[in-house]
């Protein structure tokens, strides 16, 4: 049973039923129910089968080796009952139908992997309503596919497997770690910075900052991992508009976010570790 609670006086209650010999899956939901401060209420429904999403992807690429889509309902600006299924690959045009629960919009998530890549790439889009279908055209905002390389004291490298259209921003998160004396220092360094194909690398800092810079140390430092994401919003115009709101745009959560309440829009999201020999 999902409990989803709106702000106010009211909430809403939506309960999903799946798996053994629930087939199809079935649905509860209620709206509007009073909040009563350890008080109680009544379901006056009873559960419905769902009924089926299209979800229609089109320019899908042909040499992806696993390809699988998610619906949610949006109740208030949160996703809400996901249901998923796996989709054919090798084809351009690809439909998948997919169990799904009523509600005011729709969040769709695709998933795609390549043999070879290292990173995952999904393709996240909210309706304007609810609906019954989406078509998405997997030409847009796409992403490259990638290969980390290394994880040195100065940044890290990775290699472009396939090309995409060119990304909003990334964000770099540097992890690493050295001792002097007996005073073990960790740093978690993170840099907003313009999409590479090809690697990061770290700021240096001034003189004054120096016990926060990994390249300013005069014993050992020990790099652990980079974490790398990459995003770009239809509603997102250059790296400009995303580096003034890049902490938000990072979130792997594609649930409405401040800057598009409530607004129909899309975005690709992968995300890759890259770790020292």
């Amino acid at each position: 049973m999902r409990l989803v609670i709106r702000s106010g006086p009211t909430f809403d209650l939506i309960g999903v039923a799946t798996g053994g010999t629930v087939d199809p899956p079935r649905f509860v939901r209620v709206t509007g129910i009073n909040y009563v401060s350890g008080g109680s209420f009544s379901i006056p429904v009873g559960f419905q089968v769902m009924g089926n999403f299209t979800v229609t992807t089109t320019n899908t690429p042909l040499d992806l080796t696993n390809l699988s889509v998610n619906r949610f309902s949006m109740i208030g600006n949160q996703a809400s009952a996901g249901q998923g299924k796996a989709g054919v690959v090798g084809t351009a045009t690809v439909v998948t139908t997919v169990p799904y629960v009523t509600g005011t919009r729709s969040q769709v998530q695709v998933f795609m992997t390549k043999t070879g890549a290292s990173n995952s790439i999904r393709h996240d889009l909210h309706t304007a309503g609810a609906g019954t279908s989406v078509e998405i055209d997997l030409s847009q905002n796409e992403l490259p596919f990638l290969m980390p390389g290394v994880q040195t004291v100065t940044g890290s490298t990775w290699t472009m497997i396939t090309p995409g259209d060119a990304p909003d921003g990334q964000s770099v998160t540097w992890n690493g770690n050295w001792v002097e004396g007996t005073r073990n220092t960790s740093l978690s360094w993170r840099v907003i910075e313009p999409a590479s194909m090809t690697g990061s690398q770290l700021p240096r800092l001034p003189a004054a900052y120096a016990r926060f810079d990994p390249q300013a140390q005069t014993v050992a430092v020990t790099p652990s991992f980079i974490s790398l994401v990459m995003t770009d919003y239809d509603v997102v115009a250059s790296y400009d508009e995303f580096r003034q709101q890049a902490e938000t745009l990072v979130e792997s959560s594609f649930d409405d976010k401040g800057a598009f309440i409530g607004v129909a829009h899309q975005r690709r999201y992968t995300s890759m570790n890259v770790f020292p020999n």
